[in-house]
């Protein structure tokens, strides 16, 4: 039983190894992507709406924890 979990073990270890290394990749691939669409669309209506409706959220709960 302590070799299954010996190899199990080694095998999540690996796994989670790829995982990072992965998304550390994709991470570093999309950011200048991400950067130049936000700063493209940053005037959109849509976008300033969602940001307005955020600040409204964010407030609304800060308001709301300062009561308790």
């Amino acid at each position: 039983m302590d070799t299954l979990r010996l190899i199990g073990g080694v095998v999540v270890a690996y796994l989670g190894f790829v995982l990072v290394l992965g998304t550390f990749s994709l991470i570093s691939d999309a950011v200048p992507a991400i950067i130049s669409f936000v700063t493209a669309n940053a005037t959109h209506p849509l976008v300033l709406l969602n940001l307005g409706l955020a600040a409204a959220t964010a407030l609304i709960v800060a308001l709301a924890w300062r009561k308790r």
